[in-house]
């Protein structure tokens, strides 16, 4: 009779933690979603993508807007590292965040605070981690940023750093090689772009009130764009 008494609360328990963490493995803690990048097989966008290599074998976490106004996305979870950074957030969301701390571990930030996204206009400080190699269409609508840090070792910047109406200048790494669609709805900015440019790939940059200072003559800024010549 014990032993069946037993069994039937193990059987219980199962599947209580099958209704709180779901059976796709995400568990959510502090409104932080966690979920191993294998367990993601079923979004192609993730598993098609270049950078896709880059986070399989960690953890992908995704914020929503329960989290907490300073949010602070670890190193690891469960021993694994975070290489994902996403966001599940909507235009109707009223939650504004007032700081984000990146893990040292994150590769990828793919549709991180998207566009019609305004949680994060008031965050005034943005430090990308030196592990972070691709940023796609996020960081919309950050009105108050006044400082950004892009770390040595980042590769791509696509659909990203909208509206930024507070930032006066900011430097893309060495490493750069490819913007697009990207740092647009500024005015009176300084890009900085060091080291010899003439290796880059392709900038798209939108060219209206923006200062270039590189130490390179490859680069030349038309009305519309920023790109290589």
């Amino acid at each position: 009779m014990r032993k069946r008494f037993t069994a039937i609360v193990l059987v219980l328990t199962f599947l209580l933690s099958l209704a709180v963490t779901g059976c796709s493995g995400r568990k959510t803690e502090g409104g932080l979603i966690f979920a191993s990048v294998s367990s993601m097989s079923d979004k192609k966008y993730i598993t098609d993508s270049i950078w896709y290599d880059d986070v399989k074998g960690g953890y992908a976490c995704i914020v929503t807007a329960d989290a907490p106004a300073d949010i602070v996305i670890p190193d690891e979870y469960k021993g694994h590292p975070v290489k994902l950074l996403m966001s599940e957030l909507s235009a109707s969301d009223q939650v504004r965040f007032n700081s984000l701390t990146i893990g040292k571990n994150v590769a990828v930030i793919y549709s991180f605070a998207a566009y019609g996204i305004n949680c994060f206009e008031n965050v005034k400080e943005l430090v990308m981690p030196e592990s972070l190699r691709h940023i796609y269409n996020s960081f919309f609508n950050c009105k108050s940023l006044e400082k950004l840090v892009l770390s040595e070792g980042l590769y791509q910047i696509e659909g990203s750093f909208d509206n930024m109406e507070s930032l006066k200048e900011f430097t893309i790494p060495t490493t750069v090689w490819r913007v697009m669609s990207s740092f647009s709805e500024m005015d009176g900015v300084t890009i900085y772009v060091p080291g010899d440019t003439r290796s880059r790939n392709v900038f798209m940059i939108p060219a209206r009130s923006v200062s270039l200072s590189t130490t390179s003559r490859s680069f030349k800024l038309s009305e519309s764009i920023l790109c290589r010549v």
